[in-house]
């Protein structure tokens, strides 16, 4: 029906196949989303997040709905690291606008005022403006409240930043565990844990507990309790916390793998009494 359209050369006609090209786009992509195969939804977006379609006024949508659907919904990435890391693979035009909504989206999501500043700066940095988040950058500056806590405090009160010991761990796989001490399915993976740390002992990795008790005695006393080892540390604000929001943290327990390079290689990875060894291994062996 396209081709039949476009072979006269009519701008009504025009119209009528980019609707229809539109129209046909957004069943596949419904479809897509109602199947989630991970590997048929990049195929989908590799072929039509194109240039050509993202300068095409019917075609824009779809790349908002791809975007809403990868990175706010149930995102794999954080959106900080995906402003780092997952839009290189495309035009630079429509890397802009992924960045830029990245941006908005830390905005909706309360990161710190800090976090979202620096990236305004790199992004101005990249494309020379701030625009088209002026009004980003305005809402900053007059208070949008935000939270202050990548900061991660160990069993002795001492703080450390997030950033910080993902550096310091530069080389290793870090499996991250979000638990609390009140989370009965967390507490029923401990003793799956204890097998996986055996089976992977002295291997290149680090086991880190992340605990989202709002309590730091409970949380202690946990610990000693299912004398859980590894190295643990505790996350002041829980849930509400920069760092559960940029993991998309709505219950736990919820596992994280980074990789050796400090980059999320799965979010929402399998708990210790699934198939994670074999993802493990894996990285483990690259």
């Amino acid at each position: 029906i396209v081709d039949s359209l476009n072979s006269y050369n009519i701008e009504l006609n025009r119209v009528y196949a980019e609707l229809f090209q539109k129209e046909k786009i957004l069943e596949l992509y419904h479809v897509i989303n109602i199947v989630r195969d991970k590997e048929s939804t990049e195929k989908f977006y590799t072929q039509h997040l194109t240039l050509e379609n993202f300068n095409n006024r019917y075609f824009s949508s779809v790349f908002g709905y791809y975007f809403l659907s990868k990175f706010i919904i149930g995102r794999e990435l954080s959106l900080t690291e995906a402003y780092e890391t997952d839009f290189q693979e495309f035009e630079p035009e429509v890397a802009r606008y992924f960045k830029a909504n990245s941006i908005q989206a830390m905005i909706g999501n309360k990161y710190r005022r800090e976090t979202i500043i620096s990236f305004l700066e790199r992004y101005a940095e990249e494309y020379g403006s701030f625009t088209p988040l002026e009004d980003a950058l305005t809402e900053i500056e007059y208070g949008i409240p935000t939270e202050t806590d990548l900061v991660l405090m160990n069993f002795e009160g001492e703080l450390s930043k997030w950033e910080e010991i993902k550096k310091e761990w530069k080389g290793k796989i870090i499996y991250v565990d979000f638990w609390a001490s009140w989370c009965a399915p967390c507490v029923a993976e401990v003793p799956y844990a204890k097998v996986l740390k055996e089976k992977l002992k002295n291997k290149n990795i680090e086991f880190l507990y992340i605990s989202l008790d709002n309590s730091e005695e409970k949380w202690k006393i946990a610990v000693e309790n299912y004398k859980i080892e590894g190295v643990h540390l505790y996350l002041p604000g829980n849930f509400d916390s920069e760092i559960a929001k940029n993991y998309n943290i709505k219950g736990i327990p919820h596992y994280v793998i980074i990789d050796k390079e400090g980059k999320i290689y799965e979010n929402k990875a399998d708990r210790p009494s699934g198939n994670v060894i074999n993802e493990l291994e894996l990285l483990l062996d690259l």
